[in-house]
């Protein structure tokens, strides 16, 4: 799944102060790093081979404007992410490979990607040229992920922030059970937004979640697992949420006029 939203990031002081990001993001891969699939042994229609032939068109069209995140759920899905995760492991994964190829600026966690435990996981985000950010997701031991990255384009610091659905601790418990705490998104995501705003002119959430509705499991003393929605209602809410809902290739112009001259 890829999707592309065209941001225009305009001052409200100065009209010439202005500058178009162009946010790309890939949700749900699910292992599918070549064209191909394994079990038909036929041309699969996805793929990050084929995603990035759109991201380079996007990068030509808009350079030095786009911004390329994943919202979780990479790692797993096919025989080729099953092949390389328990049969030939490999460093780094050959997905994660393909997407420092693909110069991913960054990613968060997806429920899924825990299927394979955590040394896989664990591989797979040490491998990663970008940073995988998560404001929920606390690793005990393990990796430590951070809550937000910031990247700039056109003098626009754009923060992503990262958080992952707390079914987690439901479907994986045998992988995560007293090594990996994952909690509520609304929880932690106001602190953690108020943070990546002080330091960004354009806040941007990757969220493995749904936008709203009943969560496929007992929340109590766990979590809700749809809420991307409810961030907007947030003290401080960000200016583009990404979940992983998000299937259809669109552009859109939005005018955040709160951002300081300096951008």
């Amino acid at each position: 799944m890829l999707s592309a939203v065209l941001l225009c990031a305009a001052v409200a002081s100065a009209a010439q102060d202005s500058a178009h990001v162009v946010i790309v993001a890939t949700t749900d891969v699910h292992g599918h790093a070549t064209a191909w699939n394994y079990l038909t042994n036929r041309p699969h229609p996805g793929g990050l081979a084929r995603a990035a032939r759109a991201v380079d068109s996007l990068r030509r069209r808009y350079r030095d404007q786009v911004v390329l995140v994943d919202v979780g759920d990479m790692i797993q899905g096919d025989q080729f992410a099953e092949y390389f995760a328990r049969v030939a492991p490999r460093d780094p994964n050959p997905i994660i490979d393909a997407m420092n190829l693909m110069a991913y600026d960054a990613a968060t966690l997806g429920n899924h990607d825990f299927d394979f435990g955590l040394d896989v996981l664990g591989r797979a985000v040490e491998g990663a040229a970008f940073p995988y950010v998560s404001a929920n997701v606390v690793f005990d031991p393990g990796p430590k992920l951070p809550p937000t990255a910031v990247v700039r384009r056109g003098g626009v610091r754009i923060g992503i922030t990262g958080f992952t659905t707390p079914g987690v601790m439901v479907w994986n418990r045998r992988q995560v059970q007293g090594k990996v705490r994952i909690t509520p998104i609304l929880d932690a995501a106001d602190d953690a937004l108020a943070a990546a705003r002080q330091d960004s002119d354009l806040s941007v959430v990757l969220v493995h979640s749904g936008m709203r509705g009943a969560s496929a499991y007992d929340t109590l003393g766990v979590g809700a697992e749809n809420v991307a929605a409810r961030l907007a209602s947030l003290p401080h809410k960000p200016d583009l949420v990404i979940d992983r809902k998000s299937t259809r290739l669109n552009s859109s112009h939005t005018d955040i006029s709160r951002m300081p001259s300096s951008a």
